[in-house]
Order: structure tokens, then C-alpha cells, then sequence
């Protein structure tokens, strides 16, 4: 297979020296694994390929790994024309975690006397008013709207590309990227009609780097639309998970109960073409050709892996890493020590009961159990039977717990604070529980809370009909989605679901192999052979009648004790 070679366009030693300041400086500098992995460290100083990956699993700091690999690109540029750098995901919110660490990177260099040159952030919006407060703030950077700004952004660009200014890296999901150079076409600041002429006769070509956070979530033609607007021998550094969400086609969210395979597959994402080129595709039947043959993969085509999590609990990291990364991907994570990870504060029988509480016959309820702080995951399977989208009987246990630790909402939380959250796979349960819970608990779907982290974690999976589970099994039992919600919790997490949630088994084995994570889940936690740490009832778990059904809903809890590492 012929392949170019690839100078890279940077000065080795002062690339070396300024990610040297950084480490040094700016937060708790990078941690260095063992081969093949090299961590945060070996990302960040990879300059020899053109195409790089990271991969990085839940509470890894790929975040804070992505932007000092894009700072020291825009200070060690040794080309003749100015340096620009475009930094990209597939939302903005995404796009501003990184550029905030960016900013971040250099005012800490800029503080500590080490920033050589200026580097101007340009972050870019469609066309609303960007001087609003909800937009990411910081020394050196400046919001434009590529439509309101366009006459300013012209000057501005067409002054940098005559090398007037220092480096530069513009922020943006890709067609915000593709709208600005439209304009910039449009207003003559570069050569051309339009976008989509430039990119039609090869002319697009304006950034010498590219970075790509949150990869996994972007599907294909993005990266393709973003990477036409790559010189041909500019780097391009994909971040991201795959064992996290991928990118879903568009379909329509209030009928999630009807939902099928074919309308929702996963699009390829733009991490899966690192992983295409490395052969790591779990299945490839629906490309147009396989694999090249790379023999020395590791090198022409490098996918960076973290493995400390310094979000979770060893116990957290260990079972993920059983259940998920291991299997996967070769991955034991590290989590953080369980004697450094604070508890929950216990809540006791004499806290939740009263005169009036309905109790189980040894006088009892079931809440203080599956809020016991000494273990680290609580799972409450309940046996109702009826849920699709909604389920009032997962709203009575979540609300019953939540009221019993009160929380901050995140923005307002100080050191000492508890915060909280519950992830829901459905809008309808997520209007209910808002309603329900106390306003300092975030209630969201997992989409929205990936890359978000909480001390308390609650779950509600909420479908029980088992017809609407099996129906419903690629999108409710999908392994990246329960990999998203379980990996939110930084000191707890609490799984609630019916027993039918573990009992769907899909007839396929290809299908099996994918969704049977809650089945191993129920092994994990050695639940067909242990009895529950506490069974009762919905009524005597809350310490109310709540449901006025003529029957009751049993309710079991079963708490974790600690899950070992995978034998390699």
C-alpha cells in the first residue's frame, strides 16, 4: 500500500519545551502509561503521523489531554504561512469544553512567563449574537457570528492569512466551519465563490491541523466535510470513545416507544475510521471493502488509550472494565483508590420513619438500604410488569431516595456539596421525574449527560412491559448507553429496573452479544444465587401507598460489595 511521507510541519524542541511548561504548569501535568498505551503524555507529543486517535473511556481527562496537544501545535508551527488550526465536535457545547481548557492552557503559560507568542481563539457561531453571557469566556478569546460579524471576520482572517498575527485556532462544529468559509469566500477574504466551489475543485484546503473531541459522536461525512478544509499534509487528531454513544440518524424522539433497528442504526463514526484502519471493527459486512493490511499498525495509524479514571471508584472502574473494556479493548482501567472517594452521608431507619410509615415486618423501609454508602452501586429490580415510556413505579422509588440526600445543582455546588442525577432513557419519564425530584437533581437522557459527572447517580430505565423492552432492545439495552449512565457517578450509583429488564434475551446470537450487558450485570452481582440485602414492596420501600393498585409491586434491593479486576 503506497503512503506519503509525512514531515511533520512543527520545531521538535520547541514542541518538546512547550509541552514540558504545560505539564509542568498548567493543573496536575499528564500521566504516562505503559506500552503500548502512553497515555495522555504520548497523545500530546504525537506529531508523526498524520492521522492519530485517542481513545478515552469515562473520567479519563481526554478533555484535558486534547488541549494541550493543540496549543503546543499552534506555538511549535514552523511553516511559512501563518499557523491555522481548527478545533471541532459534533455539538458546541462540546466544542466549548475544549476550547475553555484551551484558554485555559494558555493563561497558565501566559502566567508563568512561558507563552512566546499569542495565540488568538476564534470561536465561531451561526448567527446569533455572540456576546451573550452563556458563551465561554476567557483572555484570548473572541466570538464571532460568521453571518452578522461577516465584513469584521473577513478583515480579521484576510490579515492573518497574510501573516499579520500569531497563530490562530477557530472553534466550531463542522458546518459552522463550513459556514464561515463560505462567508470568508463570499467576502473575499480567500480565493473563491463559495464553500462548496472550493471544496468541488480541491481549493478548501485553509488549516494546517485539526482536532476532533467527542469523535465518537460525529459521524462520517462530517469528518469528511471538516477534513476537506485540511492542507494535505496537515495533522488530524480524532478523540473520543466508542464504547461510549455513537452518532444516531435523525428520528422522531416522541415516538421512542416505536423505534426500530433499521430506522436507528448507528452511522460510522469519524474514532471508527481509525479503528477501520487498524482492523478493530467488531463488523465490517456493511462497508464497501475491508481493511488495509498495516503491518505496523501501532505506529502508520496510532490510537492512544487512557486508562486511570480519576472520576471513578476503583470497584466502578473494575466492573466497567469487566463488562465493557476488557472484552472490548484490552483495557483494565485504573480508578481511583476507594479509601480517596468520599460516601454518601448514611441515612438511617430513625431519619425516614414516622408514626405514619408504612414498614416491612421487621418495622423497616427499603430506602435507607439502597442508600447504604458503603457500596458503590445499589441495584433495585422491581417486578411491575406494564411501563413502556413512563413508569410511575420508578418514579416512586427514585423520588423516595432523592428526597432523603438533598443536593446542589452543579453550577451552585461548592467543595463540600452533594451533587445528583438521574439518567432516563425517555422524554415522558423525564417530564415526570422533574416534576418529582428536588430542583438540585439534574434529569436527563443519557445523550445530554454524556461528558457530565455527578456524586449521586440514579437510573431509571423505566420500560417493564416485556413486549416494549424486546421491541425496543437495540436502543434500551444497548451496552454504550448503560456504559454512559453507570460511568456518570463519582460516589454512588443506583440502577432501578423491573425483572424483566434482565430476563430479555434477544434469539440472536450476534444481537445477544450485543445487548445482554444487564444479563452480565445481573451475573456480576451474583444476584440468581444471593439474597437481596432487602425485599419488600413499593409500598414499604417508600413508607406510603403511592400506586393505588389493588396488588402490590415487589421490590427487591441488592448492593455491591466491590467487583475485582479482569484476569488478563
Amino acid at each position: 500500500m503506497q503512503r506519503h511521507h509525512y514531515t511533520p510541519p512543527y520545531d521538535g524542541t520547541s514542541l518538546g519545551n512547550i509541552i514540558d511548561d504545560i505539564d509542568t504548569h498548567w493543573k496536575n501535568g499528564f500521566n504516562t502509561e505503559t506500552e503500548p498505551y502512553r497515555g495522555q503524555d504520548g497523545f500530546v507529543r504525537d506529531t508523526n503521523q498524520k492521522l492519530t486517535g485517542l481513545q478515552g473511556p469515562p473520567g479519563t481527562g481526554k478533555t484535558y489531554t486534547v488541549a494541550p496537544a493543540a496549543v503546543a501545535r499552534a506555538l511549535s508551527y514552523s511553516g511559512d504561512d501563518a499557523f491555522t488550526g481548527v478545533v471541532s465536535a459534533h455539538a458546541h457545547d462540546a466544542v466549548d469544553e475544549v476550547l475553555d481548557d484551551v484558554n485555559d492552557v494558555l493563561e497558565t503559560l501566559d502566567d508563568v512567563g512561558s507563552l512566546s507568542q499569542s495565540v488568538r481563539l476564534l470561536r465561531l457561531h451561526p448567527g446569533s449574537d455572540p456576546s451573550g453571557s452563556e458563551y465561554v469566556e476567557g483572555e484570548f478569546i473572541s466570538h464571532y457570528s460568521y453571518s452578522n460579524d461577516r465584513e469584521t471576520l473577513a478583515d480579521l482572517f484576510e490579515e492573518h492569512l497574510e501573516g499579520n498575527d500569531g497563530p490562530m485556532l477557530v472553534f466550531g462544529p463542522p458546518m459552522t466551519i463550513r459556514g464561515f468559509v463560505d462567508k470568508m469566500a463570499k467576502e473575499g477574504a480567500i480565493d473563491g465563490e463559495g464553500a462548496d466551489q472550493l471544496i468541488e475543485n480541491g481549493n478548501a484546503a485553509l488549516f494546517q491541523y485539526a482536532l476532533v473531541d467527542e469523535a465518537s459522536m460525529m459521524d462520517l461525512p462530517l469528518l469528511f466535510l471538516l477534513g476537506s478544509f485540511v492542507t494535505k499534509m496537515g495533522q488530524v487528531q480524532l478523540a473520543g470513545d466508542h464504547r461510549q454513544l455513537p452518532p444516531i440518524q435523525q428520528h422522531d424522539w416522541p415516538k421512542e416507544d416505536r423505534r426500530t433497528v433499521e430506522n436507528h442504526t448507528p452511522a460510522l463514526s469519524a474514532l471508527d475510521i481509525v479503528r477501520f484502519l487498524r482492523d478493530e471493527l467488531e463488523d465490517v459486512s456493511y462497508l464497501a471493502r475491508d481493511p488495509p493490511n498495516i503491518a505496523q499498525v501501532d505506529d502508520e495509524v496510532p490510537l492512544h488509550r487512557l486508562l486511570k479514571t480519576y472520576r471513578l471508584p476503583e470497584s466502578i472502574a473494575n466492573l466497567l472494565s469487566r463488562l465493557i473494556y476488557y472484552p472490548g479493548d484490552g483495557i483494565i482501567l485504573e480508578g481511583r483508590p476507594e479509601s480517596q472517594v468520599s460516601r454518601l452521608p448514611r441515612v438511617t431507619q430513625s431519619n425516614v420513619i414516622s408514626q405514619d410509615t408504612t414498614t416491612d415486618s421487621d418495622g423497616q423501609i427499603g430506602v435507607p438500604y439502597a442508600l447504604d454508602p458503603s457500596s458503590r452501586l445499589s441495584v433495585i429490580v422491581h417486578h411491575d410488569d406494564q411501563a413502556t415510556d413512563i413508569n410511575p413505579v420508578e418514579q416512586a422509588l427514585v423520588g423516595a431516595m432523592t428526597d432523603e440526600v438533598a443536593v446542589k445543582e452543579e453550577s451552585e455546588a461548592d467543595d463540600d456539596d452533594l451533587t445528583g442525577g438521574v439518567v432516563v432513557p425517555y422524554r415522558r419519564q423525564r417530564a415526570a421525574l422533574q416534576n418529582r425530584v428536588d430542583d438540585g437533581y439534574l434529569v436527563n437522557t443519557v445523550e445530554k449527560f454524556q461528558g457530565g459527572e455527578r456524586d449521586l447517580m440514579f437510573v431509571s430505565m423505566t420500560a417493564s412491559d416485556p413486549g416494549a423492552i424486546y421491541r425496543g432492545a437495540d436502543f434500551l439495552l444497548d451496552p454504550r448507553r448503560f456504559n454512559v449512565a453507570l460511568s456518570r457517578m463519582k460516589r454512588k450509583a443506583v440502577l432501578v429496573a423491573s425483572e424483566a429488564m434482565f430476563q430479555t434475551v434477544p434469539t440472536d446470537l450476534e444481537a445477544f452479544e450485543d445487548q445482554s450487558i444487564w444479563l452480565r450485570l445481573y451475573n456480576e452481582m451474583d444476584i440468581p444465587s444471593r439474597t437481596p440485602d432487602w425485599e419488600g414492596s413499593v409500598e414499604t420501600f417508600v413508607g406510603e401507598d403511592v400506586l393505588n393498585r389493588p396488588e402490590a409491586v415487589d421490590v427487591e434491593i441488592y448492593n455491591s460489595t466491590g467487583f475485582s479486576k479482569p484476569n488478563p
